[in-house]
């Protein structure tokens, strides 16, 4: 959500391992494919990162969506 709202960015690659647990805060890297959001086509990689992280964490128990998250990180 930071990076979408403050640094005006889509990671367009996230995944499981682009994400490391430092002391129990998320650190994202690997921003080789990163767009800004007024990208035309920030919206469809926002959705496929989107779906990459929920797949991952549904499958370790929790219960999230793909248009909850995605509603969240836009700040809908």
């Amino acid at each position: 959500r930071k990076m979408y709202q403050k640094a005006g960015l889509v990671h367009g690659d996230l995944s499981e391992f682009n994400i490391i647990d430092k002391n129990g805060e998320p650190i994202i890297i690997d921003f080789s494919h990163s767009i800004p959001t007024n990208n035309p086509s920030a919206d469809e990689l926002l959705l496929r990162d989107v779906e990459k992280i929920v797949k991952f964490f549904n499958r370790k128990g929790l219960k999230i969506n793909v248009i909850d998250v995605t509603k969240h990180i836009k700040g809908k």
